[in-house]
């Protein structure tokens, strides 16, 4: 799924088991790294689904109407393509989780290969923690009072993807059209300082 190229950008390569799944809501609180990546991961595949459904790479007809942030967004029903998003995202999570993503970007691409667009993710502010603190609880900053839940609020990262996903929605549906038979892929730039994943390929029709 991945593959390493010499920019130090890892190419979790193109798109298609089991039904097409439901996006999960925010339940959990966010109050390790752990469940931060989660959340951003979840945030990620509604991402990837609605730059597919506004660019329409596949067609209007093949995407559900479900909710997300408490927002209508747009989810592919075939299983397929649900299983690579998943798939591709797991592997973002796996390098993220080592400390070692500065950047995830979608990559549209016409049918000679040639890149149309790119929407990037800048995540390479998220700190790096040792594996054995990926579950330990954030500290609450001082002077914020003792009781009370530690961690983000809910409500307040909901706010902030929801307008990252309407931002998307409204960008993508004010770009110029794309030529037919266009694809698309998931890739990571890796920090300076990260070791590449092992190369792991394989080949997807779209």
């Amino acid at each position: 799924m991945i593959r390493q190229d010499r920019k130090k950008e890892t190419i979790l390569h193109d798109p298609f088991t089991m039904p097409p799944p439901t996006i999960p809501p925010i339940s959990a609180p966010i109050n390790t790294y752990l469940s931060l990546i989660q959340t951003f991961s979840d945030f990620l595949i509604v991402a990837i689904h609605t730059i597919l459904y506004e660019r329409a790479l596949y067609p209007a007809s093949t995407f559900l109407s479900v909710r997300k942030y408490n927002f209508p967004v747009r989810q592919n029903r075939h299983p397929k393509v649900c299983k690579w998003i998943q798939d591709a995202v797991a592997a973002v999570e796996a390098q993220m989780i080592k400390g070692a993503v500065a950047r995830v970007a979608v990559v549209i691409m016409s049918e000679e290969n040639k890149v149309m667009e790119r929407f990037m993710f800048d995540v390479e502010r998220f700190p790096e923690v040792p594996r054995e603190e990926m579950l330990t609880e954030f500290e609450k900053k001082e002077g914020e009072g003792e009781g009370g839940d530690l961690g983000i609020s809910i409500v307040d990262v909901e706010e902030q993807l929801r307008a990252a996903i309407r931002k998307l929605a409204y960008c993508g549906s004010k770009l110029a059209e794309l030529p037919d038979n266009c694809t698309y892929t998931i890739a990571v730039e890796l920090k300076d300082n990260a070791e590449p994943p092992l190369e792991v390929s394989f080949t997807f029709w779209r």
